[in-house]
Formats: structure tokens, sequence, C-alpha cells
């Protein structure tokens, strides 16, 4: 009888054991539910805050948008600031006498400011290397031009070893004409103020923008119109026009990865820039038959392709 009682004892405590358990499984299932929803409660509201501020944002944007789009239409930056226009090339002969005219006989330093803009075109350079330029740079201690300067360029400091055309000679032959001899030594600027003292390339862009509003030409001017200008003129009167995209059609057919080394398959660098250089001063000059600035040849493909068999074979 004892035994028997022993196994009942036994199975009641055993059983007692599987009830507790049981309820924290069930306390434990409860709690991982709560957990759940909990977590499907949060990621919901962080769905929907997400699409909230993505639906803001969106409308921000949109806003944002409209505002850029008054700006430009208005003319004038969020803080009142005029909004600056990018510089238009000169599109022909014509419009450049036009230009040189209105600025060569307007205020006492009409002449400095004619020289000066006839000069960047020829030179190509940018204005805060035309305003650093030096009498004893051009010309050497005999009074004579020299053949060509290397200008260590302000914005990335490479060397451009420009050529001295003929334009830019009879330009600064009548400048120096006019100076009468005043801030001609060696060491002044060519380009400088009335007193000598450098002149600031944003001042002269004013002189410009101003020259081509009282042109009425329907572009905008300034001091990089310079520039723009001398690389229009190249693509359009050097080497019957687009020269540039038949060169860079042969980089691609030759695999090269620079074009300059397409440049010295071609022909020496050096004396290409000056007879791009020289035909700019015939341009100037009124040498060419060259009015409106619009590339007259293209070349096609089969072009390309026999020049570069050409190539191949000098190279092979």
């Amino acid at each position: 009888m004892g035994q028997i009682t022993s196994v009942d004892v036994n199975k009641d405590i055993l059983i007692d054991s599987l009830k507790a358990q049981n309820a924290r499984l069930k306390k434990l299932l409860r709690e991982i539910a709560e957990e759940r929803d909990r977590y499907k409660s949060l990621w919901e509201t962080n769905r929907i805050q997400n699409e909230f501020s993505e639906k803001e944002r969106k409308a921000n944007r949109r806003l944002e948008q409209e505002k850029k789009q008054e700006r430009l239409l208005s003319g004038v930056k969020s803080d009142g600031v005029p909004i600056a226009h990018a510089a238009d090339s000169i599109r022909s002969y014509d419009e450049m006498c036009v230009v040189l005219d209105k600025l060569k006989n307007t205020g006492r330093m009409g002449i400095r400011n004619w020289a000066m803009f006839r000069c960047g075109i020829c030179f190509g350079l940018r204005a805060s290397d035309l305003v650093k330029l030096k009498w004893g740079w051009i010309m050497d201690d005999d009074g004579e031009f020299r053949d060509r300067i290397p200008v260590v360029e302000s914005k990335t400091s490479k060397i451009n070893r420009c050529f001295i055309s003929d334009a830019i000679k009879e330009t600064l032959t009548e400048y120096r004409k006019w100076l009468g001899g005043r801030n001609c030594s060696p060491d002044d600027y060519i380009f400088s103020k009335n007193n000598g003292g450098r002149l600031q390339e944003q001042s002269y862009s004013r002189y410009l923008k101003s020259a081509g509003k009282e042109a009425g030409l329907p572009i905008h001017i300034s001091s990089h119109t310079m520039r723009k200008s001398f690389a229009n003129i190249v693509l359009c009167v050097h080497d019957g026009g687009a020269s540039d995209n038949t060169i860079r059609d042969i980089q691609g057919l030759l695999g090269h990865a620079d074009v300059r080394v397409t440049m010295k398959y071609l022909k020496e660098t050096t004396l290409r820039y000056d007879a791009a250089r020289k035909e700019v001063s015939d341009f100037v000059l009124g040498r060419t038959d060259v009015n409106e600035l619009v590339i007259t040849q293209q070349k096609n493909n089969d072009d390309v392709y026999k020049v570069c068999m050409e190539i191949l074979e000098k190279v092979a």
C-alpha cells in the first residue's frame, strides 16, 4: 500500500509541474503575441510616417522648383541679386566690329577696352590672365614683338604658349601710340588702369556688358565672351571647319585615351595652335571671307577612316 501511495504522490507532482510549465508557455506566447502586435503597430506607424514624409518631400520639392522657376523668370536670386547669364560668343565678324566700335568710342579708356577685347579674342586667354600681361612679356629689349609668350594660367597653373599674331601686333601698336609712352615700361601692365594699377577683370566685364547693351545685340557679353569667341572662330575658320570633331573621331578610332596623343600623330601641336591663332588673327583683321560663324564643313566617317589609315601607315 505504501508503494502505491508514493507513485500517486509523484504523479500529482508531475501533473502540477506540467500545469505550471503550460501556464508559463501560455504567458510567453501572450507576451510574444503582444510584442508582435507592438512591432506591427510600430511598423505601420513608420510606414505611414515615411509615406507622409515622402509626400511632404515631393511637395516641398515641387514648391522649391516653382520658386526657382519664378526666380528665373524674374531674373533675380532669392537674395535679390540679379542672376548672372553665361557669356555668349560673338556670332559674326559684323557683330565683333559693332562691339569693338562701341568700346573704342566710349569713355576715356575706350581705346584700352577696345585693345583688350581684340587681343582677348586673338589670345583666347581668360580675362584673369589678360589683365596680368606686362609689356616686357610681349616686347623684347629692342622694342620688337616676341614670336610667342608663355602664360601661366591663373585658373589651372598650366603653361599656355601664346603665338603673337598680326592682329595683336597691330592692336598693341595703335594702343601704345595712344598711350604716348605713359605706362609702357617693361614692368607696366598692358591693360592697366589710368593710374597704372592692375585692372580688375570684374571692372572690365562691366565695360563689355555696357557695350553689348548699347550695341543692342541679342547676346550676353562679358569678359568670357573673348575666350568663347576665340573657340568659335577656330571651330568655324580653322582647317575648313569642325576640325575638332574630326580629331575626336580619329582619337576614338585610334583608341587614344588623351586627345593630345592624337594631335601628336596628326601634326606638331604647337604649329597647329599657331595656325589656329593666325586664322583668328586674320578673322579679326577682316582678311577672311567668313562673316557668320557657322560650321561650313563636316567630315564624314569615310573621310575620317582614310585619315586614320594614312596615320597608321606612317606609324606602322
